[in-house]
């Protein structure tokens, strides 16, 4: 089964390399631990979709991420499957405090990584250290890109504790629309095929490691996947 994975983080890391007031408007909300306006997030969605002919098969990461957003995105396809990784604030914080990036991968303080970089396997050959892995902290050079490693200014205790604050009050209500959309549609046997299917919601236990839940994802799509159907664009 191969199901494309799309990230929101990606699409607009993408789009503000050729967008310079794009790259402001990101900046400013991101370092202030505030999410992007849900005009601006609606309409890279559907460029995106638009511009790259994605009608089904895929996985959506990062979006909608408020209740504006969800409603949209609602309109222009059917989900089969919503899927939310449960766990608590504290390992929220845990595991942010742990993350490094160089733009764009994301590693964890302290694991090894292989080393991809031709960059970064000839500047420890010349050290004389291991080129064949590395491992992480900060102001390392990332594995397969060579850029150095720093913490995002967002991850930061004070702008962190602003972004547990957005999710909980505009990202957590998301979760009650798409039960209410559940129920209802689940209520009406007059469905006929061209209209809305019924979305599935997955609530997954996110505590653990990252293969553990990765795993957990796998499973439930390999056991009751639909696909993602579109409906309008």
């Amino acid at each position: 089964m191969k199901l494309k994975e799309i990230s929101m983080g990606n699409i607009i890391r993408e789009r503000i390399k050729k967008d310079k007031k794009l790259e402001i408007l990101v900046k400013k909300k991101m370092n202030a631990g505030k999410l992007l306006p849900d005009k601006v997030m609606n309409e890279i969605a559907k460029k995106y979709f638009k511009q790259n002919k994605i009608k089904d098969n895929f996985i959506f990461d990062g979006y909608p991420r408020t209740l504006l957003e969800a409603k949209y995105i609602t309109k222009l396809f059917d989900f089969d499957h919503i899927i939310e990784l449960n766990i608590t604030n504290k390992e929220v914080v845990n595991r942010i405090k742990k993350r490094l990036i160089c733009g764009e991968f994301s590693y964890i303080i302290g694991k090894k990584y292989k080393i991809i970089s031709k960059k970064v396997k000839e500047l420890r050959k010349k050290k004389g250290l291991n080129s064949k892995e590395i491992i992480i902290k900060v102001n390392s050079l990332c594995p397969k890109t060579g850029k150095i490693l720093e913490k995002r200014k967002d991850d930061m205790p004070l702008k962190l504790k602003t972004r547990l604050n957005e999710y909980n009050k505009k990202t957590k209500p998301i979760l009650k629309f798409f039960k209410i959309y559940e129920k209802i549609n689940e209520n009406n046997n007059k469905i006929k095929k061209n209209e809305k299917k019924i979305p599935k919601i997955n609530i997954i236990n996110g505590m653990g490691s990252i293969n553990k839940i990765q795993k957990k994802v796998y499973d439930l799509i390999k056991n009751g996947w639909k696909y993602i159907k579109k409906k309008i664009m």
